[in-house]
């Protein structure tokens, strides 16, 4: 039998024992907790060594203090957990085949960690075992996967990769409708999540495995974002058909509230003010019509996801050898009763003078879900808003 692979080949036990003592010496944890782990880690090392002794390499007895050694690490040592994951997957493919649901769980532990380590091909490859997994599961049109599918996507857009997340929210919705009809509440989630991922990708841009891939160049799916710099109509239409399906069910209040917020939120950052006044509107009712609310979603003004003229937004932190610096910069400013900032100010930076006027006319241009007092929009007075930007240091000194 073939056996398909996701990663490197890694099946030395001595190179097992002596990467796990490493890692215990190079944990960022108080001693103490570094000699716990250390511990732990050694324990489960020789015990996959011991059995690779006794029953083989990939043997099927070897998965589970294998798998629990690489969720160990998994859980904030994800560059010392690939390899062992690695290896637990591809044992698993050779006892249980290529697609068993056992391994789920190795998946998502292994997914998280390329997520964490910003390694969005290798996320892909994986996800397709995934979703593959998932199908076995439950068949192609079987509603029980839209769930599944939704997790997935859930995935794709964690890791940047928006448009592969599209094509899993659209692919829920068919199934959702050819199961349940046009108006089932099944629906409403991959809706919510087809106009996310396009509202993303407008703020962040693609990862490249999605700009490349050969597929998504003829993609009905595809967002205008990147051509006329403008967000993609279909997000705002998916955001309205999942609002008509919300209320014909009462019973989803939270979820018609949270819609109808995104909604506002999308007509708001297109320019249309007063599309999104009639959506905060209706939510600011809804959120007003029982007790207070846990949570009032328009107690203050509120900064929106925007795609600044000076540089990019980043959607993590770049790593610490990137040789790019951090500067932080704490900005004073109002908000209108139409979400505009004003009167930007700083109140205390560590970054250049240029770095900190361009911040500065970027916070003008961040527009803001408003503040409601009543049932209606208001200014919003003494906000603050801290912006990490990221530069070369010489280019600045």
């Amino acid at each position: 039998m073939v056996v398909a692979r996701i990663g490197p080949r890694f099946d030395g036990t001595s190179h097992l024992l002596a990467m796990v003592s490493c890692i215990g010496l190079c944990l960022s944890l108080p001693t103490t907790a570094v000699q716990a782990e250390e511990t732990a880690a050694l324990r489960l090392a020789r015990n996959v060594q011991a059995l690779q002794a006794q029953y083989g390499s990939y043997a099927p007895q070897v998965l589970p203090p294998l798998i629990e050694l690489g969720t160990l690490y998994g859980g904030g040592q994800c560059e010392h957990a690939l390899e062992l994951l690695e290896l637990a997957i591809d044992i698993s493919h050779r006892a249980e085949g290529l697609l068993h649901p056992n391994q789920l769980g190795i998946y998502s532990t292994l997914m998280n960690c390329h997520i964490a380590l910003d390694l969005p091909g290798e996320l892909a490859r994986a996800q397709r075992y995934v979703t593959l997994i998932h199908e076995s599961q439950y068949g192609r049109d079987d509603p029980r996967l839209v769930q599944a599918l939704e997790e997935d996507a859930r995935r794709y857009e964690a890791a940047g990769l928006y448009l592969s997340a599209r094509r899993l929210h659209d692919r829920a919705l068919d199934v959702a409708r050819s199961a349940r009809g046009k108006s089932d509440l099944s629906l409403v989630e991959p809706l919510r999540g087809m106009a996310r991922a396009y509202r993303l990708e407008y703020t962040y841009g693609l990862a490249l495995p999605d700009i490349v891939d050969p597929i998504a160049q003829s993609s009905s799916l595809r967002s205008l974002a990147a051509e006329k710099s403008r967000f993609d109509p279909r997000g705002e239409k998916s955001l309205e058909q999942a609002v008509a399906i919300l209320r014909k069910h009462p019973e989803a209040r939270r979820e018609r509230i949270d819609t109808l917020v995104e909604l506002g939120d999308w007509h708001q950052l297109g320019g249309h003010h007063r599309a999104a006044l009639t959506a905060y509107r209706e939510a600011w009712r809804e959120l007003h019509t029982a007790d207070a609310p846990d949570h009032d979603l328009f107690k203050n003004a509120t900064p929106l996801l925007f795609r600044p003229k000076n540089g990019v937004t980043l959607r993590r932190a770049p790593p610490e050898d990137s040789g790019l610096r951090k500067y932080t910069i704490d900005l004073a400013y109002r908000v209108t009763r139409d979400g505009e900032p004003k009167d930007v100010t700083v109140i205390e930076t560590n970054a250049p003078r240029a770095l900190t006027e361009r911040a500065i006319a970027d916070m003008r241009d961040v527009l803001h879900r408003p503040k409601f007092d009543n049932g209606e929009p208001v200014a919003d007075q003494g906000l603050q808003y801290r912006r990490n930007v990221y530069a070369k240091a010489r280019y600045y000194e």
